[in-house]
């Protein structure tokens, strides 16, 4: 079989799955819609729901909550924000998809939770800045506490590693800490941190950190070896929450009411999002957690190859049949 006929087959067959998910886009316009990121107000009561094409609507604002700060999602698709008004009643929130929030664990007393991160068997963990902790929640609710230690500082930003390692922003010690399952801490990293904030892995295992104090963000190998993968225009005001999606583009909450995305090689940066109705606090995009199950949009170019892999096809079909 020549050569020319092996790639038009292969060609033929990869176009007709490029094909068949660019007419399902064409298809059903709402998906461009669905929930892609969910993002925090820093000091204030709201969480938004953003599209993959960067418009946000509001999911839920006002009571149970008044002062959120970290966010993450459930498999179910669930959000769930930590709640810190600086008095006895300090809480998780739990908001269903249609907006409906209740308080999903209270704390009873001040901890100032922050960051919020689930790990693979639906627990969720909890920093909390003012007993330099971190809190495991059940998912029947129940709090205890995971770690604590003079290695976490007004812990702020969560992520887990592949291997199920906790890693923690310490926002006071200006270090990045690592959490094996069983509780022991260890310092993973260091360097010229300005405020660590927010952490997040992309899918080749390394760490990315934003900084509350600096317009930067670093990224750190799994030999804790640390680097510059960005910093400038168009990052504004504090740099916080993180969010990295399956194709590693890296997702910033800015003080200057933004989401930034920038190429997963740190090459380029562009606005993602402009969140209008945060302005009001002046505070920000606080934290950012991917929808679950994260899709990531195609980009114009994919619908290109869509139209290429119909050509393709056309092509293919037109020759079998001439043959026949």
């Amino acid at each position: 079989m020549h050569l020319i006929t092996l790639l038009t087959r292969a060609a033929y067959r990869l176009s007709s799955l490029t094909v068949v998910a660019t007419l399902a886009l064409w298809l059903c316009p709402g998906a461009c819609n669905a929930a892609f990121l969910y993002a925090t107000g820093r000091n204030d009561a709201l969480v938004d729901s953003v599209a993959a094409d960067g418009s946000f609507t509001l999911l839920k604002a006002g009571s149970p909550m008044s002062n959120v700060q970290g966010i993450a999602i459930d498999a179910s698709g669930n959000v769930y924000v930590a709640d810190s008004p600086n008095n006895s009643n300090d809480k998780v929130v739990k908001i269903t998809p249609a907006g409906v929030a209740t308080t999903f664990a209270a704390f009873n007393t001040r901890v100032s939770p922050t960051e919020l991160v689930f790990d693979t068997e639906g627990n969720l963990f909890v920093a909390t800045q003012h007993d330099h902790s971190i809190r495991k929640i059940t998912p029947g609710g129940t709090i205890s506490t995971f770690t604590s230690s003079n290695l976490l500082n007004r812990p702020f930003g969560l992520a887990f590693d592949a291997a199920g390692d906790l890693y923690a922003a310490s926002f006071g010690n200006n270090t990045v800490v690592k959490v094996s399952p069983d509780g022991t801490q260890s310092l993973f990293a260091t360097g010229s941190f300005n405020n660590p904030n927010g952490l997040a892995f992309n899918t080749s295992g390394d760490l990315f950190v934003s900084y509350f104090s600096t317009q930067r963000i670093d990224r750190i190998t799994p030999a804790g070896t640390v680097s510059r993968f960005y910093s400038g225009s168009p990052l504004t005001g504090n740099t916080m929450g993180l969010a990295i999606d399956v194709s590693d583009n890296v997702y910033v909450g800015t003080g200057g009411n933004q989401i930034v995305r920038i190429a997963p090689d740190g090459s380029s940066a562009t606005v993602f999002s402009t969140m209008s109705n945060m302005e009001a606090t002046q505070g920000g995009v606080q934290s950012l957690a991917l929808s679950s199950p994260a899709v990531v949009v195609p980009e114009p170019a994919t619908y290109a190859m869509g139209l290429a892999g119909l050509a393709c096809g056309g092509y293919s079909m037109w020759r079998r049949r001439k043959r026949a």
